[in-house]
């Protein structure tokens, strides 16, 4: 797992990524990945058993925080999760 922070000075905000190189998703389960009515949870790396419920959680705080969150993932090579929020000084 790769953590990843920048700030954006233009924009005013911070953007933070966590990269990994598991198992990835495929394209139809992350269209929904962040979706209430989704529920989808599979088995990870090291099939440990998920909810599903985790990232719908992370959306939330997100939203709350006036930012925005986005994935990224292909099967096989990994995802790509990627906030953004507001700076502390805006």
């Amino acid at each position: 797992i790769t953590v990843r922070a920048s700030e954006d000075t233009a924009s005013r905000s911070v953007e933070f990524s966590v990269i990994d190189n598991g198992i990835g998703m495929a394209p139809a389960i992350l269209e929904g990945l962040f979706q209430v009515e989704s529920s989808f949870s599979s088995k990870g790396t090291h099939h440990e058993k998920g909810s599903g419920i985790g990232l719908k959680i992370c959306r939330d705080f997100v939203q709350l925080n006036k930012g925005s969150i986005r994935a990224e993932s292909r099967e096989g090579i990994g995802s790509v999760f990627t906030v953004r929020i507001p700076s502390a000084g805006f």
